[in-house]
């Protein structure tokens, strides 16, 4: 089965300048292409990543077209990994998934999104994929996965974590990364301005 965007199959160009979400064209059509491809038995992955990148699309409003078909693209692809497990490691599992297609660039903000590097340390599988150039872009994906409950909804970021720690057992790596990172996350909301949300999660310790 040919991989969608995969140079040695059928090849997607990213043009910049097409305008965001449009199917087949510019980086969102082809991460759109493949997210559907890698998560085709997982329609829970495939519409909480539709919504994730709704909210991408949200966040960028105000940047650049192809900025923001960026932005898109990396909500569409964050959660491919559970659909190509290789590690065990989704995030990491999903950047490789990235290589030898024309969406490669987004491996780093894959790799590195959310929980990931908390995750990696829980797991002990090390990410040797180079951290995101851009940390504002990074926080946003983080910021917009954390708002997109698993049917792809917007949710309150303390409603989204509280719903992590119920399907999850405590001693999974998943709640151990989660713990880990609250800090970081709300640090990540500060820096897009959810300050309000930031402190409730801060509140509630959850």
């Amino acid at each position: 089965m040919d991989v969608p965007g995969h140079q040695t199959g059928q090849e997607w160009s990213i043009r910049h300048g097409d305008s965001p979400g449009s199917v087949g064209r510019g980086a969102s059509g082809a991460a759109r292409a493949l997210m559907h491809f890698h998560l085709r038995d997982l329609p829970r992955r495939r519409a909480h990543s539709e919504g994730v990148a709704r909210a991408m699309n949200d966040l960028y409003a105000s940047a650049p077209p192809t900025v923001r078909d960026e932005a898109i693209a990396a909500g569409l692809v964050h959660d491919i990994g559970y659909g190509t497990v290789r590690t065990g490691l989704h995030s990491l599992d999903g950047a490789k998934a990235l290589e030898g297609t024309s969406l490669q660039f987004l491996a780093p903000l894959v790799a590195w999104h959310s929980t990931a590097a908390q995750e990696s340390a829980a797991r002990g599988v090390p990410i040797d994929v180079p951290q995101p150039e851009d940390p504002r872009m990074r926080a946003a994906l983080w910021v917009a996965d954390f708002s997109t409950s698993p049917t792809g909804r917007p949710i309150a970021p303390k409603d989204r974590i509280a719903d992590i720690r119920e399907r999850y057992a405590p001693d999974s790596p998943v709640i151990t990364a989660l713990d880990a990172a609250m800090a970081d996350f709300i640090a990540a909301l500060r820096l897009w301005g959810r300050h309000g949300q930031a402190d409730t999660v801060d509140a509630t310790g959850t």
